[in-house]
């Protein structure tokens, strides 16, 4: 059996002049699949959940997964066989750092009716924004050079019952359209003051 682990994978260089480096693409993992207890319980977790009853991984479901940088630094997400019709937010927390006060929103993606999406990472205020967003640059976000980790959380359903296309025909929003506003609860809205992980990127090893 394949054991994953949190490494330094998700390790991202990019230049001070701005220009992109080689950057591979990183495998994208469930959080139960991840060695990040011992790092991000022990140190910060306890700190936003009562242990006893909460866990740091959610339970969403992802056959494969992997993110990436392109030529102009936006961020390519490549979900397959998590939940459909979901909304899921992107952040990055760079190695060491504290999972909620270093955290870095990147944007969002949402998933078609196989709970599958391979697309730019855009800040998603309505489903329509998934491809006329903004797609942020990394680089500008995050810094000319960062080491660290890509953290997916979810928000829940944006829609349901297929249209035929693989995309809802219902929507999860203020007026029921794909124009309207995201229904979904935001995160870190609890008095716990942290949700649970979805996915992390990082590499898989024997």
């Amino acid at each position: 059996m394949l054991r994953t682990l949190f490494a330094v994978a998700a390790t991202l260089s990019l230049s001070t002049a701005g220009e992109a480096q080689a950057a591979p693409t990183n495998a994208m993992m469930r959080c139960t699949d991840a060695d990040v207890g011992y790092a991000y319980t022990d140190l910060f977790f306890a700190a936003y959940h009562n242990p006893a009853t909460q866990t740091l991984c959610g339970g969403d479901p992802l056959t494969r997964g992997s993110v990436t940088l392109n030529a102009s630094h936006a961020i390519v997400l490549n979900l397959e066989g998590a939940h459909p019709f979901n909304l899921y937010e992107v952040y990055f927390v760079p190695f060491g750092g504290d999972p909620v006060t270093d955290r870095v929103h990147l944007g969002g993606v949402t998933t078609d009716c196989n709970g599958d999406v391979n697309r730019t990472v855009r800040l998603l205020n309505r489903p329509i924004d998934s491809v006329a967003g903004v797609a942020p640059s990394f680089s500008r976000r995050v810094g000319p050079s960062a080491a660290g980790a890509f953290f997916v959380y979810s928000r829940g359903p944006m829609g349901s019952i297929d249209n035929g296309a693989c995309q809802p025909s219902v929507f999860n929003t203020t007026n029921g359209l794909a124009t309207g506003s995201f229904a979904n609860p935001t995160l870190w809205g609890g008095g716990s003051g942290y949700d649970g992980l979805q996915f992390i990127s990082g590499v898989v090893a024997p």
